[in-house]
């Protein structure tokens, strides 16, 4: 979008790729794009690196300050915790406090690393409180899960992964508070 590049035949093959396995089109046409794109007179070759670090809300494509985007990105999720979370269910101040330090937690540990009753202890929250918190990220789609493959015995021994739903969310949470990366591929 922001090079006004064309991509209807990748789209297609992707579709084609996803629907019938054929991997020969989308191999074809993905060449053909990274060839373009390369040969784009504005083009950067950081732009991926810059799309996954802070390309999950459209109110900041087209800028291109890097201080700029990222306090309005921390706006729109304190604009989520403070206003969505509080207009699905009836929560306190003191709520969407731990809203923050949960997702500030989160963001600085793999998938799964923590359970609710290790973050109830940590953060001296109670459970119940923990719990209806990640019912909201999921609602204000923050965060996602995914119930493991197998009966129902299997699923309710592991404690649930949970994801941000963009790696952008990750990256400005971490940004703001400061922590920095260990290594580029395990951070997005």
């Amino acid at each position: 979008m922001k090079y006004k590049y064309d991509s209807f035949d990748l789209s297609n093959a992707l579709r084609d790729l996803i629907f019938t396995g054929n991997v020969e089109d989308a191999i074809k046409f993905e060449q053909k794009v990274n060839h373009d794109l390369l040969n784009l007179k504005e083009y950067s070759s950081i732009d991926w690196d810059n799309y996954f670090k802070f390309g999950g809300f459209p109110q900041v494509m087209f800028d291109t300050r890097q201080r700029d985007i990222v306090k309005k990105m921390f706006n729109s999720l304190n604009t989520v915790i403070q206003k969505d979370l509080g207009t699905i269910k009836n929560i306190t101040t003191d709520t969407q406090s731990y809203a923050m330090m949960i997702l500030k937690f989160l963001a600085q540990k793999y998938p799964g690393d923590v359970s609710q009753n290790k973050l109830s202890s940590e953060l001296k929250c109670p459970f119940s409180t923990i719990n209806t918190l990640f019912y909201l990220f999921e609602k204000t789609q923050l965060l996602f899960h995914y119930d493991d493959y197998g009966g129902i015995n299997h699923r309710t021994k592991k404690d649930r992964q949970y994801y941000f739903a963009t790696p952008s969310i990750r990256h400005i949470i971490n940004l703001t508070f400061g922590v920095t990366k260990l290594k580029e591929e395990e951070y997005e």
